[in-house]
C-alpha cells in the first residue's frame, strides 16, 4: 500500500472536521487544495483515515474545532476584553485579507488569539492571527497524533517578535546565529502546507523581513547590542572557570577585528571561541583533575 503523506492525511482530517462528508466530495476538497491525483488516497483509504479520527479525537476536541460565534457565553479562556481584536481580525477576514480555511474561524483558534492579545497587541490582524493558527494547528494536531503539546520554538518566535523593529530584527538574527533560537523558516514551513495561500503569503512576508541581512562588513548599532546580548547569552552556557577566559577573547575580538568581520562572521567566530574553550575545557579537567584555565594566546 503507498505510504500517505502526512499533508495529505492532515488534510483530509481537516475537510472532514469541517463537515464534508463522503468520498467524491473529499476528493473534490483535496483537489481544490491543490493535491494532485497521484498523492491523493484511494476511497478505502480515506474512509480510513476518516474512522482512525473519529477514534482519536473526543468530542470536546471536536467542539473546540466548530465555528465561534461572539454570544454571551464565550468559551474560556476567551471574554469580552478580547472582543475587540476578535472583531478586527474577522473583519480581515470579511474583506478577504486573511483566509481561515476548511474550518473556518474556529473556537479554538480564537482561545489562541485571546491568550496571545497582550502579546500582540501591537501587531496586525493579520500577523495576530497568523500566529494564533500557527498554536492552533500545533495543539489539533498534538491532540490528534495523542502526543504532548510542545511549542517552545512558538513561544522563541514570538518573544522575539522580528518583524516589529530593526533592532528586535538584530536580535532575532543573532540569536539563530548562536543556536538559541530557531530559524523562522523552519517553524513556519512546517506548517506552511496547513495555510492557506493568503496566510502563507503573511508567513512569507515575515519570514523574508526576519531572514533580511544587512549590507556591509561593519555591524549596525542595533546589530552590535544584539551581539552584546548574544555574547552574555553565550557566556551564561559556560562553566564558571571558562567565563573569564571568554570574556578576554571577547575584548580581544572587538578591539581587533571589530571593523573587519560583519556580524554573522563575528557570531560565527565567537560561538568557535565558545566551543573551543570547552573542548580544551573538558581536557584540561580529564588531564588535572580540576578545570581552571590558563590563557596562552588570544588567536582564535
Amino acid at each position: 500500500m503507498p505510504r500517505i503523506l502526512s499533508e495529505v492525511r492532515r488534510a483530509v482530517w481537516d475537510i472532514y472536521l469541517a463537515g464534508t462528508k463522503g468520498y467524491p466530495r473529499i476528493l473534490e476538497r483535496l483537489r481544490e487544495n491543490g493535491f494532485s491525483d497521484r498523492v491523493i488516497p484511494t476511497e478505502r483509504s480515506i474512509y480510513r483515515i476518516c474512522r482512525e479520527l473519529e477514534a482519536r479525537y473526543p468530542p470536546e476536541e471536536k467542539a473546540l474545532d466548530r465555528q465561534f460565534q461572539i454570544s454571551t457565553n464565550l468559551p474560556p479562556p476567551i471574554t469580552k476584553e478580547d472582543i475587540p481584536k476578535i472583531l478586527e481580525i474577522i473583519k480581515a477576514i470579511n474583506v478577504g485579507r486573511i483566509a481561515v480555511g476548511d474550518l473556518g474561524l474556529t473556537v479554538r483558534a480564537v482561545r489562541w488569539v485571546a491568550m496571545l492579545r497582550h502579546a500582540m497587541a501591537d501587531d496586525s490582524p493579520e500577523l495576530t492571527w497568523l500566529m494564533a493558527d500557527l498554536y492552533s494547528q500545533r495543539e489539533r494536531w498534538s491532540k490528534i497524533e495523542q502526543e504532548e503539546l510542545n511549542t517552545w520554538d512558538l513561544d522563541i518566535l514570538l518573544a522575539y517578535a522580528s518583524w516589529r523593529s530593526e533592532a528586535r530584527r538584530q536580535t532575532y538574527l543573532a540569536a539563530v546565529n548562536c543556536g538559541f533560537a530557531p530559524d523562522i523558516e523552519e517553524v513556519v514551513s512546517r506548517h506552511i502546507v496547513d495555510l492557506h495561500p493568503l496566510n502563507r503569503a503573511e508567513a512569507d512576508q515575515m519570514m523574508r523581513h526576519a531572514k533580511e541581512r544587512e549590507d556591509g562588513p561593519k555591524a549596525t548599532v542595533a546589530g552590535r547590542l544584539a551581539f552584546a546580548d548574544s555574547a552574555s547569552a553565550i557566556k551564561d552556557t559556560l562553566p564558571g572557570d571558562l567565563k573569564e577566559a571568554f570574556e578576554v577573547y571577547l575584548e580581544y575580538l572587538y578591539e581587533s577585528q571589530g571593523q573587519k568581520l560583519g556580524e554573522d562572521e563575528f557570531l560565527r567566530t565567537l560561538q568557535g571561541i565558545s566551543e573551543k574553550l570547552s573542548v580544551n575545557y573538558i581536557q584540561h579537567k580529564q588531564e588535572h583533575g580540576q578545570g581552571s584555565v590558563l590563557i596562552e594566546e588570544k588567536g582564535v
